[in-house]
Parts: structure tokens; C-alpha cells; sequence
């Protein structure tokens, strides 16, 4: 068994900024888990996050305002707001279970239930963070304007956040999010046989950019038989 890493958290500086998220309609999905895992607090009332989930009511008239001033929308699947940022649903469908993450190409997302999603048309500026792995459909894309940005997804996300966008939160900072927490004493632990193959010269900054401060380096062992011929001398 190999074990990859993992990070456990020491200690948290303070902040002073809180930044928020409010989830319009009844059912918040699995968004709450995937926003307040990145240090993001739930609010009844507007927050720094605007999620509209498919088919929840909107009323607003002053989105692309309140964009340019600083909100990031995210918006889930078909709808008019959506249409009126330039994610339009074509008449074609395809089904989707592969999917490849622009971040990670080689990391294999696969679905563990096939979506029937619209062709959707995105607007030029979009950049796309995920997408059909085999008919190249973006499912994932987003853009910047003014202080703020939009998110688009094709689909929720899923019950439990992760389910189908794993770099989600990755999307959001490449959108200008900034994370209100950040540390330098960050311990983490290293299977060195999971990572044989990689330069530790390459990792060793990033972990110090990521806030690492110390490692704990370990590995399992494995001890097969050599399968070249066995030599007997005789005596």
C-alpha cells in the first residue's frame, strides 16, 4: 500500500478580512462545502460569492454592476442570466462521464453517473478549466471583469463538492479569488515511494511557496522477488 501526501494544518495567522457567500434558492447542492473548505463564511445576505444554482429565482437586474465592483458570480447550467453573460445552450446534448481538467490533463475524472448536458456556446474571453474529455465541450469556464468575475458550470458541482470539478477552488483563484487565510508553519507528511520519480530539486519550492515548513519524509517498502535467474555455486 503507498500512501500519498498529506497536509495537516499547525496553526492559522489571523485575518481581518472574512469574505462571504450567499447561495440564491432552496437547495444549496453541494456549494457550501466546496466555499467554506477554502475559508469562506455563509451569509443570508449578498456575499463576496454570488452562486445562482440551476433553476433558482433571480430577480436581479444589476449583475454585470455589481461584477464589475467586485462580486465573482457563479453560475450553474442554462438560464437567461446565464445567456445574458454569453453561456448559451445549443440544441445539440451530449452525454458526459470522462472528463479532462485543464489543470491535471493526465488525472482521469471519471463521473460516477453520466450527465445528458446541452452543447453550450461560451462567450470569447472565457477561459476553460474543464471540459469533455473525448468531444473537447467545455463544462467549466470563467472570466474576469472589472474587480469581479463569472464562473460557469454545465452541471452542479455534486452533494458532496468534489464530485465532479476537483480543481473547483482552483478555478476561482485563477479568477482573482484570494483566500482569506495563508500560512508559513504548515507540516506535512512525505511518502517518498509515492514520488520516486519526481525531482525533489522541482518540489522543494513549491512546497516553501505552498507554506510548508517542514516535512516528514517516509515510504513503504516493497520486497519482491528479483526476478532475474537465480545463481548457485556449488561448494
Amino acid at each position: 500500500m503507498r500512501l500519498p501526501i498529506s497536509l495537516f494544518l499547525l496553526s492559522l495567522p489571523c485575518t481581518a478580512a472574512t469574505l462571504t457567500f450567499h447561495i440564491a434558492g432552496d437547495d444549496p447542492g453541494g456549494w457550501p462545502s466546496i466555499l467554506s473548505s477554502i475559508g469562506l463564511q455563509n451569509t443570508a445576505a449578498r456575499g463576496d460569492i454570488e452562486v445562482i444554482p440551476a433553476g433558482a429565482p433571480t430577480s436581479e437586474a444589476d449583475w454585470p454592476q455589481h461584477v464589475e465592483h467586485g462580486t465573482i458570480l457563479i453560475l450553474e447550467g442554462a438560464s437567461p442570466l446565464a445567456a445574458s453573460f454569453g453561456f448559451r445552450a445549443g440544441s445539440q446534448r451530449i452525454s458526459v462521464r470522462s472528463v479532462e481538467d485543464l489543470r491535471a490533463p493526465q488525472l482521469r475524472i471519471i463521473w460516477e453517473q453520466t450527465a445528458d448536458l446541452p452543447r453550450f456556446e461560451i462567450p470569447k474571453e472565457a477561459q476553460v478549466f474543464a471540459r469533455d474529455r473525448w468531444e473537447k465541450v467545455p463544462l467549466l469556464a470563467g472570466f474576469r471583469r472589472g474587480s469581479g468575475a463569472v464562473l460557469w458550470v454545465a452541471t452542479p458541482p455534486g452533494p458532496h463538492g468534489y464530485d465532479r470539478f476537483p480543481y473547483l477552488p482552483q478555478a476561482l483563484v485563477d479568477l482573482g479569488l484570494v483566500t482569506p487565510f495563508q500560512s508559513s508553519r504548515l507540516w506535512a507528511f512525505f511518502d517518498s515511494s509515492y514520488r520516486s520519480r519526481v525531482d525533489l530539486d522541482y518540489l522543494a519550492p513549491r512546497w516553501r511557496k505552498a507554506g510548508i515548513a517542514a516535512l516528514h519524509v517516509a515510504a513503504w517498502h516493497y520486497w519482491e522477488s528479483d526476478p532475474s535467474p537465480t545463481i548457485t555455486c556449488a561448494a
